[in-house]
C-alpha cells in the first residue's frame, strides 16, 4: 500500500533520465529545463544568480536572449517537478529538497554528506550505512547522453565522490564483512574500469577470502582491459599480487610460475587491424549514420580466422572512445538458452538503471529474461517457472510475445548514450534473436542504435531461418553486408613481422601467405608459438598443425584443463573447472592463468573463453570419446552443485552436458526445463528442438511404465508449441495427440485422455475431417466427468462439428452450453477464450437458421467481449469469424473493416490461418482480378499446411468473384 509520506515526482537523472509522477511516467518538456534540474539539485545548498544560470546553460547567447530561454525553461521545470522544491526569486533560483520529490542525485549527495558527518563523529556503523545507502543511489553518470562541459566537469566530479565512498567502505568492511567488501569492490571497478586500485582491492579481499579463482580472474580482467583500451600492461604491483596467489614453486630467476617461464609476463603483444584499414573505415561510417539518427544492423561475414572477431573489438574501442556505450556478446547454439544473447546485454550493468527506470508493465516482462541484481554483481539466471502447465500456458498466449518483444526494445532505447550492439557468432544464433533484433530497428527508428553481428559465411548461409527473420530488414534497407577477406601477401608479411619481431624475406613471406592463406589467426598463432621464438623456419606443415603445437606446448595439468574447458562449449567460470577438475583449487588456477598467458584463454565478462573457436576444437578433439564422456559428466555435476549458488548456469547447459556425457536419465528433467524456460520468454521453435530431443531420449530409455510416463509427460508439453508454431493441422500434432490418448488409455489417465481428444478433434476438424471430428468429441463426452473444467471445450467442439455437419439448431444448443460452461476461461488447447469463441461461431448458425438478426448481435457480442479480454488471438478469431458473418450477410463495409483488422493483428502477432481467412474475405471485398489472386494465394495456403474444413466456402466465394469479373 502507498504510504503517505511516498513522493508524488521521482526523477532519475543517474544512468539515464526518468521521471515518474504518481507512479506514471512523463516526459521532460526540453533537453534544457532537464539541465537546469542538474545544475539544481547538484548545487543545492546555494542560490543561484539567474544571470549565472543563463550564461551557463546558453554559452552562445547574448544575456538578453539567454535570460529569455532561461524564463522559458524555468516554466517548464515548474511543470515537471512540484513548485515547492523550486525557490524562486527575481534575481535568483534554487533547490529546496521536500518529500514530495524524490531526485536521485540529492538521495546520493545527502547519504554521502550523512556519511561523512558519521565519519567525522566517529561512529563507523552509521558512517557504512549511510556509504552504502548513497552507493545504492548512484546508479549510474550523471546525463549520459549529454556532453557540455559543466555537466562533464559535474558528472566526474560525482563519479569521484562514489570511488572514494566505495574506499571508505572497504576499508570499514574489509575485516568484519569481506563478501560486503568484494561487492562495493566491484562496483568500484565498474565505476573507474581503468583504474588499477579497484582491482587491487578486489583481489586482496578474494584472496583473504580464500577465493584464489575469483582473483585470479580479477587480475585478468584488469589486464585485459587495460591492453585493450590503453595499450599497457598492469602495474608491478598489480603483478605481484596476482604472483602471491599461486603457490606453485617460483624460478628465482624470473620470478614466474614454473612452467611457464618463456612465457611473457603481461600480454602485450597486439595484432592490431594490419590489413582491416578499409573494413574499419566501413564499420566506422555505419556506427556515425546510427549515431545521427538511421540505426541498422551490419551482417559481418567471413570464414573462420579471418579477423572477424578482432574487428569488432576494434570497432569496439574506438566507439567508447567516440562516447558510445558497447555492449558485447556472443552466440553458442544448443548449449544457450532462447533468446541468451539479448539477455546477456541485458544483463550488462549499462542497462541497469534504464531496466529500474521503465514503467511496471515493461519491467515486468523485461524480469521475464533479466533478473533483478545490483549493479557490479554477477548476472543471475531468472528463476523458472512452475513446471505444470508452464508450456502449454505460455504457448497458448503466445500473442503475449509481441508485448515481451517491445519490452525488451523499451529497455534498449532507454538508455541516454548512442548504443554499439556487438554480437559474434551470429550463426550459431536462436531465431528468436534474430526477430527480436528485427524487432528493434523496427521499432527503434530514429533510436541511435547499431548492431553489428558477426557470422561464418558459410555456416550462415545453412541457417535459412536466420535469413528469413532478417528478410523485412533487407527489404527496408536496414541491413548493410561485409565480407571481411583473407590477407594479400604485403599484409600478412606485415603481420607476422610485427608478431615475430623480425621481418620476413621474400620466400618465408610467400610460403606463410601460401600456408596461411592470408588468415590471420594462423599467422596470430604461429607467433605464439615455439616456431617463432626459436627462429625456426616456417613450412608449411608448421602451419596446418599450428593450433595442436600451440595445445601441446602448455603444461599438461594446462593442457587437461583445456580439454575440460573445451567440453564446457562456451566461455565458462573459473570456479567450474576446479569443482570439475581432479586438479586442485591451486593447480587449476596456475594452469588457467598458463593458458591466459599464452592466449589460449582470454578474459571475457566474470569469466574465460578461448581465444577463437578453432582452438576450443582443437582442444576437444585432442581427447579420446571415452574421456569426454567423463568430462560432460563431471561438468554436469559440477554445473549442478554451482548453479544455487551462483544462479547463472541454465537448464540447456546441464541437459547438454548430461546428453552429451551419455546420461539420457539425467538430461531429460533438465530438457523439460529448459523448454519450460524457452516457453516463458515465447520461443516455440527452441522449445519443440528441446521436447524432440527430450523425446528421443525418453524412447531410448528401458521399457516400462515410468518411460511411456514420461513420454506421456513430454507428448504433453508438445501440444501447445506444435499448435502454436505449425497450426492446427500439422502432421506432427495429429501424430502427437493420438500417441497421448493411446499412452493415457494405457496408463488410466483419463484426464490427459480427455484433453488430447479435445486437441486431437481440433486438428481433425481443421483436416476436413467434419464426421471424424464429431465422433471424437461425442467420445470425450463420455469421460468429460473426470474432467469437469474440459466441459465446456467438449461441448465447443460438438456444436461446431454440428454446423459444419449441417445441424445448425443442435449446433446453437451446444454453443450456448460451451458458452455457458466456458465464461473467463482461456482454453490451453486451441489458444482463445472459449465463450468468445463459441458465440463467435454461432453467429453462423444463426445465419443458417435464418435468423440474421441473431447472426450479427451474436458477431458483436463476440466482437465486444472480445476486445474487453484485451487477448489479442482471442480478438483475432473474433474478427475471423465476423469477417465471415458479414460476407454471409453481404454487408461489404463490415467485412472490408474486419479483413483489415484482421490483417493487422496477424501481421504484428504472426498469427497463420485466421491470416488466410483474412485474405480470402479482403479479396472478395476487392472484387476484381487482384482480389481473384489473393484469394487463390490464402486459398493455396490453407490448402498447403492441410487446413481443408471450410474450403468449399472459400472456393465458392472464388467462383463469385470469378463470375462478377467475367
Amino acid at each position: 500500500m502507498k504510504q503517505e509520506h511516498d513522493p508524488s515526482v521521482t526523477v532519475t537523472l543517474l544512468g539515464g533520465l526518468a521521471v515518474r509522477r504518481h507512479g506514471v511516467t512523463v516526459h521532460a518538456p526540453s533537453t534544457r529545463a532537464v539541465e537546469l534540474l542538474v545544475y539544481l539539485t547538484v548545487h543545492a545548498t546555494t542560490r543561484h544568480p539567474r544571470r549565472h544560470l543563463a550564461a551557463l546553460l546558453w554559452p552562445d547567447s547574448d544575456e538578453q536572449q539567454a535570460r529569455t530561454n532561461l524564463r522559458r525553461e524555468l516554466h517548464h521545470l515548474r511543470a515537471l517537478v512540484p513548485t515547492v522544491c523550486l525557490d524562486i526569486t527575481a534575481t535568483s533560483i534554487g533547490w529546496v529538497d521536500d518529500p514530495s520529490c524524490a531526485v536521485d542525485v540529492r538521495t546520493f549527495l545527502l547519504a554521502q554528506a550523512a556519511a561523512r558527518r558519521a565519519q567525522q563523529a566517529g561512529d563507523p556503523l552509521d558512517a557504512v550505512q549511510h556509504g552504502r545507502a548513497a552507493v545504492a543511489a548512484y546508479t549510474g553518470s550523471l546525463l549520459p547522453g549529454s556532453y557540455d562541459d559543466w555537466v562533464l566537469a559535474e558528472r566526474e566530479s560525482l563519479n569521484d565522490a562514489c570511488v572514494s565512498l566505495c574506499d571508505d567502505l572497504i576499508d570499514a568492511l574489509g575485516r568484519r564483512d569481506v563478501a560486503t567488501a568484494k561487492e562495493i569492490a566491484r562496483r568500484r571497478i565498474q565505476l573507474s574500469p581503468l583504474e588499477e586500485t579497484g582491482y587491487q582491492r578486489l583481489m586482496a579481499l578474494e584472496v583473504a577470502s580464500g577465493d584464489r579463482a575469483g582473483a585470479l580472474t580479477t587480475y585478468h580482467r584488469c589486464a585485459s582491459m587495460l591492453e585493450d583500451q590503453l595499450g599497457v600492461p598492469p602495474s608491478v604491483e598489480t603483478d605481484q599480487l596476482m604472483r602471491s596467489l599461486l603457490t606453485s614453486p617460483v624460478d628465482v630467476t624470473t620470478d614466474a610460475p614454473v612452467g611457464t617461464r618463456d612465457e611473457p609476463a603481461v600480454r602485450t603483444i597486439r595484432a592490431d587491424v594490419v590489413g582491416r584499414q578499409a573494413d574499419l573505415g566501413w564499420l566506422l561510417q555505419s556506427w556515425r549514420q546510427a549515431r545521427a539518427g538511421s540505426p541498422g544492423l551490419v551482417l559481418l561475414t567471413g570464414d573462420p580466422g579471418v579477423g572477424k572477431s578482432t574487428l569488432l573489438r576494434e570497432l569496439g574501442r574506438l566507439v567508447t572512445a567516440d562516447g558510445g556505450l558497447v555492449v558485447r556478446t556472443r552466440s553458442f547454439g544448443v548449449s544457450a538458452a532462447a533468446l541468451a544473447p539479448v539477455a546477456d546485454w541485458l544483463s550488462s550493468d549499462a542497462f541497469t538503471a534504464a531496466i529500474a527506470s521503465l514503467p511496471g508493465l515493461w519491467k515486468d516482462e523485461v524480469r521475464r529474461l533479466v533478473p533483478d541484481r545490483r549493479p557490479g554483481e554477477p548476472k543471475a539466471q531468472p528463476l523458472p517457472l512452475p513446471l505444470e502447465h508452464a508450456s502449454q500456458r505460455a504457448m497458448a498466449d503466445s500473442w503475449r510475445r509481441h508485448r515481451f518483444f517491445e519490452a525488451l526494445a523499451h529497455a534498449v532505447t532507454s538508455v541516454d548514450q548512442p548504443l554499439l550492439m556487438i554480437l559474434d557468432d551470429f550463426h550459431w544464433a536462436d531465431k528468436e534473436t534474430a526477430s527480436w533484433i528485427a524487432f528493434l530497428l523496427h521499432m527503434a527508428r530514429d533510436f541511435p542504435v547499431l548492431v553489428v553481428a558477426a557470422a561464418r559465411t558459410d555456416e550462415f548461409r545453412r541457417q535459412p531461418a536466420l535469413n528469413t527473420e532478417l528478410g523485412q530488414l533487407r527489404a527496408v534497407g536496414l541491413i548493410r553486408e561485409l565480407e571481411v577477406a583473407p590477407l594479400d601477401l604485403a599484409e600478412t608479411a606485415d603481420l607476422a613481422a610485427r608478431l615475430f619481431g623480425r621481418p620476413l624475406d621474400d620466400a618465408e613471406a610467400q610460403l606463410l601467405h601460401a600456408a596461411s592463406g592470408g588468415y590471420p589467426l594462423y599467422v596470430v598463432e604461429a607467433s605464439q608459438s615455439s616456431l617463432a621464438r626459436a627462429g625456426v623456419e616456417v613450412s608449411e606443415d608448421d602451419l596446418a598443425n599450428v593450433l595442436k603445437r600451440r595445445l601441446s606446448e602448455a603444461s599438461p595439468q594446462s593442457q587437461d584443463c583445456a580439454a575440460l574447458a573445451a567440453a564446457v562449449g562456451r566461455d565458462f567460470r573459473l570456479e567450474l573447472l576446479v569443482e570439475a577438475s581432479d586438479l586442485d583449487e591451486a593447480s587449476v588456477v596456475a594452469a588457467v592463468d598458463e593458458l591466459w598467458r599464452r592466449r589460449l584463454l582470454r578474459q571475457v565478462g566474470h569469466g574465460y573463453d578461448f581465444a577463437h573457436d578453432l582452438l576450443r576444437d582443437t582442444a576437444y578433439l585432442s581427447v579420446p570419446p571415452a574421456r569426454r564422456w567423463l568430462e560432460h559428466r563431471r561438468l554436469a555435476q559440477a554445473l549442478e552443485l554451482l548453479q544455487d549458488g551462483a544462479g547463472h548456469h541454465t537448464s540447456a547447459a546441464l541437459a547438454e552436458q548430461y546428453d552429451r556425457g551419455g546420461r539420457p536419465e539425467r538430461a531429460i528433467p533438465y530438457l523439460i526445463d529448459a523448454a519450460a524456460d524457452a516457453a516463458r520468454v515465447y520461443a516455440t521453435n527452441d522449445a519443440l528442438r528441446l521436447l524432440r530431443r527430450c523425446l528421443e531420449l525418453t524412447r531410448a530409455l528401458p521399457a516400462g511404465l515410468d518411460r511411456e510416463m514420461r513420454e506421456l509427460e513430454v507428448l504433453q508439453m508438445m501440444t501447445a508449441p506444435l499448435t502454436s508454431t505449425h497450426g492446427y493441422a500439422a502432421p506432427e500434432l495429429e501424430t502427437t495427440l493420438r500417441r497421448s490418448i493411446a499412452l493415457a488409455q494405457a496408463l488410466d489417465r483419463v484426464d490427459t485422455e480427455v484433453t488430447s481428444t479435445v486437441g486431437l478433434w481440433a486438428a481433425t476438424f481443421v483436416q476436413g475431417d467434419i464426421a471424424g471430428a464429431y465422433a471424437l468429441a461425442e467420445g470425450a463426452q463420455l469421460l468429460v466427468g473426470a474432467v469437469p473444467e474440459l466441459a465446456g471445450q467438449v461441448q465447443f467442439g460438438l456444436g461446431g462439428s454440428a454446423l459444419s455437419l449441417g445441424r445448425p439448431d443442435e449446433s446453437v444448443r451446444h454453443l450456448d452450453l460451451a458458452y455457458d460452461l466456458s465464461i473467463g476461461a482461456v482454453s490451453l488447447l486451441v489458444g482463445t477464450r472459449p465463450e468468445v469463441h463459441a458465440r463467435a461461431w454461432s453467429a453462423h448458425a444463426w445465419w443458417l437458421l435464418g435468423d440474421e438478426q441473431r447472426a450479427r448481435h451474436a458477431s458483436e457480442q463476440a466482437l465486444a467481449e472480445a476486445r474487453a479480454a484485451d487477448h489479442a488471438y482471442t480478438l483475432t478469431v473474433a474478427l475471423a469469424y465476423a469477417g465471415v458473418t458479414y460476407q454471409l450477410l453481404g454487408d461489404v463495409e463490415h467485412v472490408e473493416r474486419c479483413a483489415a483488422e484482421l490483417a493487422m493483428l496477424c501481421h504484428r502477432h504472426g498469427f497463420a490461418y485466421y491470416r488466410e481467412w483474412g485474405t480470402v474475405l479482403s479479396g472478395w471485398v476487392r472484387g476484381d482480378q487482384r482480389g481473384i489472386t489473393e484469394i487463390q494465394a490464402g486459398i493455396a495456403t490453407l490448402r498447403a499446411s492441410h487446413s481443408l474444413t471450410r474450403l468449399p466456402y472459400w472456393l465458392a466465394l472464388q467462383a463469385e468473384l470469378q463470375i462478377s469479373v467475367g
